[in-house]
């Protein structure tokens, strides 16, 4: 079922994955920061491009972040852009895993966090889905404006508490590159 989605979604993303995989290798360089640009297929967090710090395309053939959405920088910019009442119809469909100790699972709290997400302009998952990373995530458009995906990357979140990484200054690159995507699609 994981490959078949995977391909499905590639195929149906083929445009977008080639708008982005140049742009999401580029980021990674620049930043030494593993970069992902993710999409919603089937109510799942699909990878259409991942790369490494430096730059290294990575290729999985699993999609083991099919069932992350509530703990990613760029699942939860897609639960924002889908709204509260898609993410509850969700939980009850796949309640979330409590993947960390601060991972979100509640329908409550992530109202809290899409009302952040929506004021801030990004999503900041510190140490929900893995011990010690955190991850910034923001929305990506086309230029009719349409959501398309997020562009995210995941930090140590020693460098985020220690002030080697400024959450502000990170956001404004990524938005520069996720420019640079909506300009190809």
């Amino acid at each position: 079922e994981c490959m078949q989605l995977q391909t499905g979604a590639l195929n149906c993303f083929g445009r977008v994955r080639d708008a982005v995989e140049p742009v999401v290798r580029k980021l990674a360089e620049e930043t030494n920061d593993t970069t992902f640009f993710g999409c919603e297929a089937n109510m799942s967090l699909v990878c259409l491009s991942l790369s490494q710090g430096g730059g290294n395309l990575v290729v999985r053939p699993e999609q083991h972040w099919l069932k992350l959405l509530h703990c990613t920088g760029a699942g939860k910019v897609i639960i924002a852009e889908k709204g509260i009442d898609w993410f509850a119809e969700l939980a009850k469909l796949n309640p979330p895993e409590k993947i960390a100790a601060n991972t979100i699972t509640t329908v409550g709290e992530m109202r809290v966090e899409i009302e952040k997400i929506k004021q801030n302009g990004y999503a900041l998952c510190m140490e929900e889905c893995s011990e010690d990373v955190s991850a910034l995530g923001i929305p990506v458009y086309d230029k009719q404006g349409e959501f398309v995906g997020a562009l995210a990357q995941s930090i140590p979140s020693l460098f985020i508490e220690a002030g080697r990484i400024d959450i502000n200054e990170r956001v404004k690159i990524l938005r520069t590159y996720a420019e640079q995507i909506s300009d190809q699609l």
